[in-house]
């Protein structure tokens, strides 16, 4: 059994609660809540690089998202001491294998990773669907949400997402939520409103899936 097929066994029927890096998580007191899920997956960082937030973020990561790019401003090299610590289960890339801009990157860390941890990334038509339909290319994060809807789990809770509108945790990232956008629209990357649109859409066709306070606001005033 090769590791996407590992992989679904492991979601199927799991209540799923995918956590991501925006303020709007400090002084959320999630902790408790998010460790319940049977499943807590991350985007780019791991719960040991915040252990002085646990009580917003909870003290458990099964999974991690990345694109896997090493620019610090992408989320930097994968600390696999880091991994081993939170004891993840699954590595996943966001972006699919042979694309011009993941490739390389997933190459590199299959290379480092000698087989520690087990290794998924996002299928290739399913990403270019969505690429074609919202005509950018969707953020890490919006990737992980979609690959795991495409999972026979039960439940997907969604919390610290906030489309760059009220900022990162500050140990999350060295830029401000200004420069983070300006370099995707200089890039011409990430397009943010086309990436709400669709997910309100599938948040009213999918019932598995719950928000938090901060992205409901967002949903809905869009």
């Amino acid at each position: 059994m090769n590791d996407d097929n590992l992989y679904f066994e492991f979601l199927k029927n799991k209540r799923v609660v995918i956590v991501g890096p925006a303020q709007s998580m400090v002084g959320s007191k999630q902790g408790s809540l998010i460790d319940n899920y049977d499943v807590v997956v991350r985007i780019k960082k791991v719960l040991s690089q915040f252990p002085h937030l646990s009580e917003d973020i909870g003290t458990r990561t099964n999974v991690l998202y990345s694109w896997l790019d090493r620019e610090p401003s992408n989320g930097g090299k994968i600390n696999f001491e880091s991994l081993e610590k939170d004891n993840v289960e699954f590595v996943c890339s966001a972006y699919p294998k042979g694309l011009w801009f993941s490739e390389g990157n997933i190459e590199i860390f299959l290379n480092e990773n000698k087989g520690k941890f087990k290794f998924h990334a996002m299928d290739k038509e399913a990403y270019l669907n969505v690429e074609g339909k919202i005509q950018t290319r969707p953020n890490t994060g919006i990737c992980a949400i979609l690959d795991i809807l495409t999972h026979c789990i039960s439940e997907l809770y969604i919390t610290g997402f906030t489309f760059f509108k009220g900022g990162y945790i500050k140990e999350y990232t060295d830029l401000t939520e200004h420069q983070a956008l300006e370099r995707m629209r200089a890039l011409g990357f990430h397009s943010q409103q086309p990436q709400i649109s669709l997910l309100k859409e599938i948040i009213v066709k999918d019932k598995r899936i719950k928000i938090d306070k901060a992205l409901e606001k967002i949903i809905l005033s869009s």
